[in-house]
């Protein structure tokens, strides 16, 4: 009950009071993805000279392609972990919490050992010959790691710890590949494939710090006999697993696209012009992970009058830091890329602008899917953004042979578009809160 007490005050907190604590959650995440950042362009500069356009190619391509593959064991288990956690702890139920995370992580295990048998008959029948093929064979590795990795970060989020939730993947890899990377360049050069073993040498870094995070941080009451929900689990995964998928692949179909009807040249510069667009939604990213517990609790409370106000405040930092973000890189122009990445990689520069114009609508549109998600409406959700992957996809298809690299850009800019606008549409409609800026 005391529990229950706690959440009760909170939800009649001020205002102001909850937006200082937003503020400051929102300050030391954006530390994290500040040095996330940092070792993200250092990881570029150094791959990209190392492996050079067509090398940088094979490599990325292989992290999408596992990324991908990833999908069944990511696609939507996070945000229920997320979701069950958070309720879980505001009415005190110690046996769910301890059945959750022995559900989830002996899902991760299944279903990481099915697809990695699968990613390998695939790498072996159907991958590019030559240097791909080893270099989508190294994607295997990544499927479980991430996977382990992404649900334990997700327990300590559930457990309104952001910072350690995202200090894992948001930080410690990074920083971990970058220092592996600077290691073999300095011990006499890297290759694609050592590129992608590397990346897996990060993930278990991280996923090894993680549960010590997690043990020390969230431990699972012992006394408590675990209870499982499986039933009620797997019916809300499903549509939470398809969100995920289709956000996936409205992210990587671009890419993987271009790899194959352009080739690794085209997927090197559009890969760059994504990685600078995709740092303006930093902000907008950060203020989703520190609301989502506290959403999924305010819903359960019936606190519409603080979701609201959450809501409208999440959309007008998100908006102007999408503004920001997009202004700096239009004025960084290509001589910035020039100089980090060489001449080869400057057409990247515009592609860059354009793609931060549908980010914007994006962020305008506010926290609409994590409302949705973490209020149980999951399948307006699914809707949304399927009908955004869909047109990517046909978009793609059509634009990317007549256009290349700015064809991509443009189906992501209006796919991205569509999906949110949907967004924010069905928050409106189904739980009467307005989640874009105004």
């Amino acid at each position: 009950m005391a529990v229950i007490s706690r959440r009760k005050l909170e939800t009649a907190l001020p205002h102001r009071t909850q937006a200082t604590g937003l503020l400051g959650a929102g300050v030391r995440l954006a530390a994290v993805r500040a040095v996330n950042l940092g070792a993200g362009i250092a990881l570029t500069v150094l791959l990209a000279g190392a492996l050079g356009a067509d090398g940088y190619g094979q490599y990325l391509f292989a992290l999408a392609l596992a990324q991908i593959l990833a999908m069944p064991v990511l696609a939507g288990l996070p945000t229920l972990v997320v979701r069950e956690t958070a309720v879980a702890r505001a009415t005190n139920d110690r046996a769910t919490l301890r059945g959750l995370r022995r559900w989830a992580f002996g899902l991760v295990a299944g279903t990481s050992g099915l697809l990695g048998l699968a990613a390998l008959g695939w790498a072996l029948v159907a991958a590019p010959t030559g240097g791909g093929a080893g270099v989508a064979l190294l994607a295997v590795p990544l499927v479980a790691g991430l996977g382990f990795l992404r649900v334990a970060a997700s327990l300590l989020q559930g457990y309104e710890k952001p910072l350690a939730g995202a200090l894992p993947d948001g930080a410690l890899r990074p920083l971990l590949l970058l220092a592996f990377v600077a290691l073999a360049l300095a011990a006499g050069g890297l290759s694609p494939a050592g590129a992608m073993a590397l990346h897996a040498g990060a993930v278990a870094g991280a996923l090894a710090w993680t549960l010590l995070a997690m043990a020390r941080l969230a431990r699972a009451p012992a006394a408590a006999h675990p209870r499982y929900a499986a039933r009620a689990w797997l019916r809300s995964l499903l549509p939470l697993s398809l969100i995920t998928a289709a956000a996936l692949v409205n992210a990587r179909l671009d890419l993987l696209m271009l790899g194959v009807l352009e080739g690794p040249e085209s997927v090197a510069v559009y890969g760059i012009a994504a990685q600078i667009a995709g740092t303006a939604l930093i902000g907008r990213q950060i203020v989703a992970t520190v609301l989502q517990p506290r959403l999924a609790r305010l819903w359960a409370a019936g606190a519409r009058d603080e979701l609201q106000a959450l809501a409208t405040r999440a959309a007008r930092l998100a908006a102007l830091s999408v503004a920001g973000a997009a202004l700096a890189v239009a004025l960084a122009g290509p001589p910035a890329i020039e100089a980090l990445v060489g001449p080869a990689f400057a057409t990247a520069a515009p592609l860059a602008v354009f793609l931060c114009v549908g980010l914007l609508v994006v962020a305008a549109t506010g926290p609409a899917d994590a409302l949705l998600n973490m209020a149980g409406h999951e399948m307006a959700t699914v809707k949304a953004v399927a009908a955004g992957a869909a047109l990517n996809a046909a978009l793609n298809a059509v634009l990317i042979p007549a256009f290349a690299t700015p064809g991509a850009a443009a189906a992501s800019v209006v796919s991205l578009a569509l999906a949110h606008l949907l967004l924010a549409r069905a928050a409106a409609t189904r739980l009467g809160i307005r989640t874009w800026a105004r």
